[in-house]
């Protein structure tokens, strides 16, 4: 569980449209002359359920995307996409996450575990397990640059935030005050840690909080900007993104946090698409599974152009797998 991601303390809002509750490609946007899918790539190998990986996953990127319906977690080269390993899934699509030593993350809200996989691995290297007591039903999770913790939402329980400290099986717990169950949550550079849910006493609506580095107690945030439903807190590179489950717009909404507040300095739309899952950045990019394109019963994973945004280009087109959990690892080097 180490990480050395890099970003300031900046807060975007990506405000997009996801099934329930955070690239490129050289194909012609989806919705314009000439476009089309580059591959209908979703396929088995080998008997259904079992982990598998080709050795060349070892010294590619890779994209992790979660199948909804089919309890699997596809594995992608990238920038090829070609489909390159596949991992059981009991319950774990709602949260992927990775570090920057290409350690990936997946909660598992039916066994309140998190289990963690290395590059390009089938089998976990290690399972988080949370206190029953205390966790329930783990969803996002996102690793500290600063220290390598790992904390982890929880949509029900008593606190709704565990951390692990690097290398511990033991974790902290944090309620917070003003939110009552947490969805996603996301570390900056500093360490600080943002979750969101829905506002205490309401099943609807959007609530933000922060655990500021070395703090023990989280503060609720105010934004000039409403947001339906919270959705997956990522990051891009620079800042940290919120999808929304909202239907209203795909838009990406930058803001800056001050103190408690946090102000929308910028947005990047987000076209041709609709129910867009958890999104991922990848340098320029914006990586993220979708569905319901023109009416289509696929599901996608595309991308969009950062931050200037516009036109969809599909990367991959997957039938009947309904797509939405989706984490991006680099492979290590030397």
């Amino acid at each position: 569980m180490r990480s050395r991601y890099l970003s300031p303390h900046v807060i975007v809002l990506c405000v997009a449209a996801v099934l329930l509750t955070a690239c490129g490609g050289s194909q012609p946007p989806i919705g314009a002359a000439g476009a089309m899918p580059q591959s209908h790539a979703i396929a088995t190998h080998g008997a259904h359920g079992k982990s598998w990986m080709l050795p060349e996953a070892k010294n590619s990127d890779l994209v992790y995307a979660a199948s909804r319906a089919e309890t699997l977690i596809y594995v992608y080269s990238y920038p090829g996409m070609k489909l390159v390993g596949q991992i059981p899934d009991t319950n774990g699509e709602l949260g992927l996450c990775s570090d920057s030593a290409g350690n990936v993350f997946v909660t598992n809200s039916f066994t309140n575990t998190i289990d963690e996989y290395t590059h390009g691995g089938t089998n976990p290297i290690a399972t988080f397990s949370e206190d029953p007591y205390k966790g329930a039903a783990p969803r996002g999770c996102a690793v500290d640059p600063s220290s390598g913790a790992l904390a982890v939402a929880n949509e029900a329980g008593s606190t709704q935030v565990a951390v692990f400290p690097q290398g511990s099986s033991a974790a902290t717990y944090y309620s917070v005050d003003g939110i009552t169950s947490s969805y996603f949550c996301v570390y900056d550079a500093r360490g600080d840690l943002f979750v969101d849910g829905a506002p205490y006493g309401s099943n609807s609506g959007f609530g933000l909080a922060e655990l500021a580095a070395a703090q023990s107690t989280f503060s609720v945030l105010t934004i000039d900007k409403k947001v339906e439903t919270p959705g997956a807190l990522q990051w891009d590179g620079k800042h940290i993104t919120l999808a929304s489950i909202s239907n209203s717009d795909n838009l990406v909404y930058r803001v800056r946090v001050y103190g408690s507040s946090a102000h929308v300095i910028g947005t990047t739309a987000l076209q041709h698409a609709k129910h867009i899952g958890q999104s991922w950045f990848l340098k320029n990019k914006i990586l993220a599974p979708f569905a319901s394109l023109h009416g289509s019963k696929a599901s996608f994973i595309g991308s969009w152009p950062y931050p200037k945004g516009g036109a969809v280009k599909s990367l991959v087109e997957a039938p009947r797998v309904e797509l939405y959990g989706l984490t991006v690892s680099l492979a290590p080097h030397d």
